[in-house]
């Protein structure tokens, strides 16, 4: 993806050098209390059998999904 679609695609690219550990341990207890409730970012879970076709899909620009996991215990999508 080159700059000009971005423009064109009027997109917003958010980016991040890199992040402390004692982020990473803040983001966990946000979650783990509560604080931060990651549940309804979840649009999908899927099996190890779908991963081509999720990343397909997730890379193609056209999905609804926002932020799938891929549970190799699940056999199709919820």
């Amino acid at each position: 993806m080159s700059y000009g679609d971005w423009v064109a695609r009027e997109l917003r690219v958010v980016a991040s050098l890199a992040y402390l550990h004692e982020d990473f341990l803040g983001a966990m207890q946000s979650i783990q209390t509560g604080a931060v409730v990651v549940g309804p970012m979840v649009t999908g879970i899927f099996g190890l059998d779908q991963l081509a076709d999720v990343l397909t899909e997730l890379g193609s620009g056209s999905t609804e999904h926002a932020k799938v996991l891929i549970d190799p215990s699940a056999g199709g999508a919820s």
